[in-house]
């Protein structure tokens, strides 16, 4: 029997995670309506640094469907095709995902520390240094000084 564990934003590649996302049909006119809900099963392919996730659908079930309509109208992506989504909208989903028969394993993929990819983007020295003095001052090279409120006077002390 597969189980399956809460996993929020903590999948990586090669991970088998499901979660429910709303189905949409378009109108001629107006909003889109909402139909229903579908549970969408994929393993995870790539994890962008934009925060999209590559994915590959392995199967999909309609869950429900909204009053008014059927069970059939719920469309469900194809299977053994790729798609992606923004790694928020399958949190948002309530993700879960498969156990792995050897979680040592999957610890191993997980570990920032033994993956050969920087996953942080290189930071430039250029944006960290303080620009030069001439250009952090107004042209007139005068500070104005900051008068909180001109029309304040404090009150005179009464003896």
């Amino acid at each position: 029997m597969t189980k399956w564990v809460p996993v929020g934003d903590g999948f990586i590649e090669a991970d088998v995670i499901r979660w429910t996302e709303p189905v949409y049909k378009k109108q001629p006119r107006g909003k889109p309506v909402r139909v229903g809900k579908r549970l969408v099963t994929a393993e995870v392919l790539e994890a962008d640094r934009d925060g999209w996730t590559h994915l590959l659908v392995r199967g999909a079930k309609a869950v429900s469907a909204n009053f008014g309509w059927n069970l059939r109208d719920v469309l469900l992506p194809p299977k053994d095709e790729e798609t992606k989504r923004k790694r928020t909208t399958i949190t948002r989903g309530g993700a879960e995902r498969l156990l792995w028969s050897d979680e040592s394993a999957r610890a191993l993929v997980a570990s920032r520390f033994l993956n050969e990819r920087d996953t942080a983007p290189p930071v430039s020295t250029a944006k960290l240094r303080r620009p030069p003095r001439s250009a952090r001052h107004s042209s007139s090279g005068k500070h104005k000084r900051r008068v909180r409120n001109p029309g304040w006077k404090p009150p005179r002390p009464r003896f």
